[in-house]
């Protein structure tokens, strides 16, 4: 059997940098999100530096330009900034002011990893969604990226999904958000929700109407006190259609009684005559079209109940079990307290 020190691979890769050597491709990095525990991520490293080591390249003026770590290197920054407010606030010739330079000096050196020599701006892109470290993107990162890559690059949806190992519904969602830059900087301030975005470009297919719909909802969610829109702040029609109603509840009932026929066009939409208005019971009037009450076609099926399902024999013999398994628990919980007793007095 070969010993360890044969079989280890060494790293000559590896080396370290001041902070003041390492600088970021502007426009490169698609991550804008952070994350909530972004905080204590920067506390992290004003305690400890950079443990994981960043990747890139030289460049032609010997800086070195950052293609993985844009979030460590966001994060040692947030730190030297904390450590230089403190050291403005002692006395330039104190112990303390010292000890503040001297970890200043600590952390402010960073591990870095050089990349192989034929790299290419495509490789690193794909990188970016497959580096098993650090924070994942977030949808709009994704789609920001998979763009890059097929209007830079000239990759394919297949190429892309098999590289990064992404599924066709994200991608295809990533293609939805790319259809709707508009719409990009509410996601990225956090007024609302990829995941809200792609169901409103789903069911909207026109730019504007989409803006304005989100624009809505933003304004509602204000109103009420909330700094993101749900689908609940969304104008009615389009909340509908993005926010289905849960089964079994009483919306559901209601949409399954009115959507029991069949259109004459045979598409299987609900509605026996084309028109969504059908049946539609109106709960403030309390009228179903103009007619006063409810229509017989709009009420729901009698709910089945047990004893109609199992029979009043079994549920008889259940509620008998239960009670026996009940008195089975008072007499072990009896039995319990009167060994502990017994076992106190022996002390």
């Amino acid at each position: 059997m070969a010993r360890l020190k044969e079989l280890a691979v060494s790293r000559t890769d590896l080396f370290w940098l001041p902070a003041s050597r390492i600088i970021a491709q502007e426009g490169f990095n698609v991550r804008f999100d952070f994350g909530s525990d972004f905080e204590e991520f920067t506390n992290s490293i004003l305690e400890n530096g950079i443990q994981v080591a960043i990747s890139g390249h030289k460049d032609d003026k010997d800086n070195f330009v950052i293609t993985d770590g844009h979030r460590r290197i966001t994060g040692l920054s947030a730190a030297l900034k904390i450590l230089d407010a403190r050291l403005k606030g002692v006395d330039s010739r104190s112990k303390e002011a010292k000890e503040i330079k001297a970890h200043i000096e600590r952390i402010s050196v960073v591990p870095c990893s050089s990349e192989p020599q034929d790299y290419t701006d495509k490789d690193r892109n794909y990188d970016i969604a497959t580096r098993n470290s650090g924070k994942e993107l977030n949808l709009l990162e994704y789609a920001l990226l998979f763009h890059r890559l097929q209007k830079d690059h000239g990759e394919g949806e297949e190429t892309i999904l098999r590289r990064t190992g992404r599924t066709k519904t994200m991608f295809a969602n990533c293609v939805l958000l790319n259809g709707a830059p508009d719409l990009h900087p509410f996601i990225r301030s956090g007024q609302v929700a990829a995941s809200l975005a792609v169901e409103v470009c789903r069911k909207v297919k026109d730019n504007t109407a989409r803006l304005a719909i989100i624009t809505d909802g933003i304004n509602t969610a204000k109103n009420q006190g909330k700094s993101r829109a749900t689908a609940k702040d969304l104008p009615a029609p389009v909340r509908e259609k993005v926010a289905p109603t849960k089964k079994g509840s009483a919306a559901a009932r209601k949409a399954a009684a009115n959507g029991s026929t069949t259109n004459g066009n045979g598409n299987g939409n609900g509605n026996s005559s084309g028109s969504s208005a059908t049946h539609r019971f109106d709960a403030v009037t309390g009228s179903t079209n103009g007619k006063t009450g409810v229509d017989s076609s709009t009420k729901p099926a009698p709910v089945a109940t047990l004893e109609s399902v199992l029979g009043s024999r079994t549920i008889k013999n259940l509620r008998c079990s239960t009670r026996r398994t009940r008195a089975t628990a008072c007499s072990y919980r009896r039995s319990r307290a009167s060994l502990s007793a017994s076992s106190i007095k022996g002390l």
